[in-house]
C-alpha cells in the first residue's frame, strides 16, 4: 500500500479510506514503525475491527477530494513525486555484437535442438515368431522317453 501518497493513490482511486488508525502511531508504512508495542498495538485493533476499511459515499468522496485540491491550492504538497531513474535517456534495447568482434558468441537457432516436426522415423517391430508345436512335442517326447527308461 502506498502511504505516503495515500490519499491520491489510496482514497480518490477506489473510494476506500482506513478508519480508527490509533492515535499514538504515526500513519506511515508499519515497516517504519518504531517499536514492536506500537506494531502489537495496529495488529490488535487491525483484529478487532477497531482500525478497519469503509467504503466512502459518493458525497464523502467528493468532499475529500475537495478537501486535497483546496490544501495543494494553499501550496501544500499532496503527492511525493517518484525520484527518477538512474538510467533516464539511455536506450534499453540490447545492443546487437558487430560482425569484426573476436569474441563473438555464436547464434543458436532456436529449434536446432529439437527434432523437426514429421522427420520422426517409426520403428518396425520384429516378426513375431510362433512358438511351433513341433519345439513343444520335441521337448514332449524327449521327457517321455525319459519317462520310459
Amino acid at each position: 500500500m502506498d502511504y505516503v501518497n495515500y490519499e491520491t493513490s489510496i482514497v480518490q482511486t477506489y473510494s476506500i479510506c482506513l478508519v480508527g488508525w490509533p492515535k499514538s502511531i504515526k500513519f506511515v508504512n508499519p515497516s517504519q514503525i518504531g517499536t514492536v508495542l506500537e506494531i502489537h498495538t495496529l495488529r490488535n485493533d487491525l483484529n478487532s475491527g477497531a482500525c478497519h476499511w469503509v467504503k466512502l459515499m459518493k458525497p464523502q468522496l467528493a468532499a475529500r477530494i475537495a478537501d486535497i485540491e483546496a490544501r495543494h491550492d494553499q501550496g501544500e504538497t499532496i503527492r511525493k513525486k517518484r525520484k527518477k531513474q538512474s538510467d533516464t535517456g539511455t536506450s534499453h534495447k540490447r545492443k546487437r555484437p558487430s560482425a569484426d568482434q573476436e569474441n563473438e558468441r555464436p547464434s543458436r537457432n532456436k529449434n536446432s535442438s529439437r527434432k523437426k516436426a514429421g522427420t520422426h522415423r517409426v520403428r518396425k517391430s520384429v516378426a513375431v515368431i510362433d512358438s511351433s508345436d513341433s519345439s513343444d512335442e520335441d521337448e514332449g517326447e524327449g521327457e517321455g522317453e525319459d519317462d520310459k527308461a
